[in-house]
């Protein structure tokens, strides 16, 4: 029977080529009839007219998912890890392994750590330092424009090539040939000893353009057999040898075998090219590549400068802990809901981004609490209600500046609330980003912006918070001398406000704790615009009674 379809198909081409040689239709039979023909001489044969894979192919098929066993474990615990960070760390790993020594020697000297100890043991400013540093630094990003480093990225780009084709969903290709292996998302087979049947290739024609998509970008050279015996030796701690470079040369001339002679890329699209009876089909490209040393300089300098902010922020509140203590002495600071260390160590340990205004939030809303409302409002509200100003714009001014200033607590607990669940800062939605940007996936752009918005709204109320202490404190230095005047010249009726039974206890208090909230707002100085201060009241020094 086969014998007669070969005669009939051989006496049909002859009277075409008679009748019809010089048509489109006529050439486009040719074509596709010679590629039939060369997929026929294969042993075993895969391909069988019209529209028939034959088991051999879903063999070939079964035997690469097989061998690539080794690689496709060892991608997932490194490089493609659902943990970014492990992947992160294992593709920094390999591209650092292309810079010199002097390279690497660099690299290190820009870690966290050793920038900190540099601060501490310099004798300069830590703004010259890390001005010195930022020196070195760039020296160091435009020393990585060299041709290995380039090389290094190129490797990178073809071991993803490599893990998407060990990522190739060959268990739901073999269903087709063999029902035993049930379709399912994972990676894994589920069938050990196979029994394959032929099926149609119209039914698998997805499946078998994304097979070609993947087979088109594999490269199994001998720089890539080199690297994945780099990483296998990293990943398990062994010496990079013979038997680690054998393993991995044996199990890619077996793929390379197997890609060449039967599953070929030009078998492949000869088979596609006669489904779709199209001589001169061709599948799509592949996805665009990822310029890994592009975005390796980008992550060292992003790092770089929040490592340099942090140092700074770090310096600054060293120097500041003594004149805190002055000022608070031991009361704790109050704890910022969701606004906090706890919410700023999480972030920073998955990402670059930072918090960057924890501390001044903490001062304000103590200083708020145990000083301004339990010493000062009493007095000032009386002020503004019962006084007799001589400058009306000063009591409007004082008056906005009280009213925000007792509203503070107030403003917290709206600030707070912004970290709730289905609020913009929601803690839930950032701990889901984190969780997301662990398994590989790319949430670093929203939750980028969530952290801006958080430190917008931070800034915000410390700017604020921090402008209207301040005039309070100076109208508050104002009344005090005052008070001393025969003549008051700016609230005529201070003495008596001052000395009524209901305001002795909070001018007292006022008079006592100046130095308090003059200190506060120098130390506030470190993290916003505060304007020129009244008198020279400090913890430090003396204030007259």
């Amino acid at each position: 029977m086969a014998f007669l379809s070969r005669i009939l198909e051989m006496l049909q081409g002859f009277l075409e080529s008679i009748f019809a040689s010089s048509s489109p239709e006529y050439k486009k039979k040719r074509q596709l009839r010679a590629m039939n023909q060369e997929l026929r001489q294969m042993e075993p044969p895969i391909y069988q007219n019209p529209g028939i894979l034959l088991p051999a192919f879903a063999t070939a098929l079964f035997q690469i998912y097989q061998f690539l066993e080794p690689v496709r474990t060892l991608f997932s615990e490194t490089i493609a890890s659902t943990d970014s960070r492990t992947a992160q760390h294992y593709r920094e790993y390999l591209i650092e392994l292309a810079m010199t020594a002097e390279q690497q020697k660099m690299r290190e000297s820009f870690s966290f750590t050793v920038r900190a100890e540099a601060l501490v043991a310099g004798t300069q400013t830590p703004e010259h330092t890390i001005e010195e540093q930022a020196r070195k630094f760039s020296q160091f990003m435009k020393s990585l424009d060299v041709p290995a480093l380039v090389q290094a990225g190129v490797l990178l780009q073809k071991l993803d090539c490599l893990h998407d084709f060990c990522s190739f969903d060959f268990n739901n290709f073999l269903a087709l040939f063999d029902p035993a292996f049930k379709t399912h998302s994972g990676l894994e087979t589920s069938v050990e000893s196979p029994s394959f049947k032929a099926v149609e290739v119209v039914e698998t024609v997805p499946l078998l353009l994304d097979f070609y998509y993947v087979l088109s970008a594999l490269d199994l050279s001998s720089p890539v057999t080199d690297i994945v015996s780099i990483l296998e030796a990293k990943h398990t701690g062994q010496q990079l040898g013979e038997e680690i470079r054998g393993k991995t040369g044996r199990i890619f001339q077996a793929v390379i075998w197997l890609v060449t002679r039967q599953l070929s890329r030009e078998n492949l699209l000869a088979i596609i090219r006669i489904t779709k009876e199209d001589p001169d089909y061709e599948p799509e490209q592949s996805k665009p590549a990822n310029n890994y040393i592009a975005s390796y300089k980008e992550r060292l300098t992003e790092r770089f400068h929040n490592d340099s902010k942090k140092l700074l922020k770090q310096k600054q509140e060293n120097e500041m802990e003594s004149l805190i203590h002055d000022t608070f002495g031991s009361l704790q600071l109050e704890a910022i809901n969701g606004y906090n260390e706890t919410t700023n160590t999480l972030l920073q340990e998955f990402t670059v981004l930072s918090l960057e205004w924890i501390k001044p939030l903490q001062l304000i809303k103590t200083f708020s609490r145990h000083y301004f409302d339990a010493h000062f409002k009493v007095l000032l509200k009386s002020v503004i209600v019962e006084g007799y100003f001589t400058n009306r714009s000063m009591q409007s001014a004082l008056s906005s500046a009280y009213y925000y200033c007792e509203s503070i607590p107030a403003k917290f607990a709206e600030f707070e609330q912004l970290f709730e669940d289905k609020e913009p800062c929601s803690l839930k939605v950032v701990t889901g980003y984190i969780t997301e940007l662990e398994k590989g996936m790319d949430f670093e752009k929203p939750l980028r912006k969530m952290v801006e918005n958080m430190n917008y709204h931070a800034r915000s109320l410390v700017q604020d918070s921090v402008n209207n202490f301040a005039d309070v404190f100076n109208f508050a230095t104002l009344l005090m001398e005052d008070n001393k005047r025969s003549v008051p010249e700016t609230v005529t009726n201070i003495r008596t406000l001052s000395g009524s039974s209901k305001n002795i206890d909070s001018f007292r208090a006022l008079e006592q704790e100046i130095g308090v909230f003059r200190n506060f707002l120098e130390i506030m100085k470190k993290y916003a615009i505060v304007g020129t201060l009244s008198g020279s009241a400090s913890v430090t020094a003396e204030t007259e009674i």
